[in-house]
C-alpha cells in the first residue's frame, strides 16, 4: 500500500487511416473524504492506493485494474465502478462525437499519481472499448492529424499554475470557415459538451457518503490543485508538435540536373 495526491485520466486513441498513429489527451482529478464541500484551490491531501484484481468485461468495453483509492475509515472509490458508471459512456456520446469520424476512440486510463508527479506502484486502470469502435461523427476529409482545437481549463487560482489545456482529436476540414478559423457553431457546441462532460464525470458527496472525485488542474511542485470551474474554447486552431512529430511522411524525390 502506497499513498498518492491525485489520479491521472488519459483519453487515447487512432485514426481508421494509420493503424501505427495514434492521439491522446488527459486530465488530472482530486480523490478525497470531506463531509462538506473541498475547497476549490488548495493543497492535495493524499489518499491510499489499495490493492484491487478487477476483470470485468461490459457490452461495449473490457476493464482491468489493479487498485482503488483508499480515502479513509469506511471510504473508498473503486475505480473501475468510476470508468464503467461515470466516464465510459460521457466520453464517447457526449464530447467525442466533434471529433473527425476519421478518429477513433480506444481506451481510457487512470492512474494513481505520486507526489513525486509519478505513477505509484506502476498501478493502473483501463477500459478498452471493443467491438467497433467510437468514433467522431463529422465527416470529411480530416485536417492534419496536428491540427486540433484547444480546451482550454480554467480555475480559481490566478496565474500560469491554475490553467490547464486539452487538445482535443482532429476535425474534419468542412468545419473551417471561409477565414481559415474553426466555426463558431462548432466551437461553441464543444465547449458546451465539455462542460456537461467534466460536470457529469465529478463525484459529489451527499445523500449519505462523502467521497468526492473532481477535475483539477495539478501543479506536481507544490502539490497544489485548483478544481477545474471552467472550459474555454477558442476559434484559432492549434498545432499540436507532438502529433506532427510522430507522423510518418512520405517523399517524393526528384534530380535537378543542368
Amino acid at each position: 500500500m502506497a499513498d498518492a495526491v491525485c489520479m491521472y485520466v488519459v483519453l487515447r486513441g487512432g485514426y481508421t487511416f494509420s493503424s501505427a498513429e495514434t492521439w491522446q489527451t488527459g486530465f488530472h482529478c482530486m480523490l478525497v473524504a470531506d463531509p462538506s464541500t473541498p475547497d476549490f484551490v488548495g493543497t492535495l491531501p493524499t489518499f491510499s492506493v489499495d490493492d484491487a484484481d478487477v476483470h470485468r468485461t461490459e457490452t461495449d468495453w473490457t476493464i482491468v485494474a489493479d487498485w482503488k483509492a483508499g480515502l479513509g475509515v469506511g471510504s473508498n472509490i473503486n475505480i473501475d465502478d468510476w470508468l464503467n458508471d461515470q466516464i465510459g459512456n460521457e466520453l464517447r456520446n457526449v464530447v467525442f462525437p466533434h471529433a473527425s469520424n476519421k478518429v477513433q476512440l480506444r481506451e481510457i486510463h487512470a492512474w494513481p499519481i505520486g507526489a513525486d508527479g509519478l505513477v505509484v506502484d506502476g498501478r493502473s486502470a483501463v477500459l478498452a472499448y471493443t467491438g467497433s469502435l467510437p468514433g467522431g461523427s463529422n465527416s470529411g476529409n480530416p485536417l492534419p492529424v496536428e491540427n486540433s482545437p484547444v480546451v482550454s481549463l480554467q480555475t480559481g487560482r490566478i496565474g500560469a499554475h491554475g490553467r490547464g489545456r486539452m487538445y482535443w482529436p482532429v476535425m474534419p476540414a468542412s468545419e473551417v470557415d471561409a477565414t481559415g478559423l474553426w466555426t463558431h457553431a462548432d466551437r461553441d457546441a464543444l465547449a458546451v459538451d465539455m462542460q456537461t462532460f467534466f460536470q457529469d464525470i465529478a463525484l459529489t458527496g451527499g445523500l449519505g457518503h462523502d467521497e468526492w472525485l473532481l477535475p483539477i488542474v495539478f501543479w506536481k511542485a507544490a502539490h497544489k490543485y485548483a478544481v477545474i470551474t471552467g472550459v474555454r474554447v477558442g476559434d484559432v486552431i492549434d498545432t499540436q508538435r507532438r502529433r506532427r512529430r510522430q507522423l510518418t511522411e512520405s517523399y517524393h524525390h526528384e534530380d535537378i540536373s543542368y
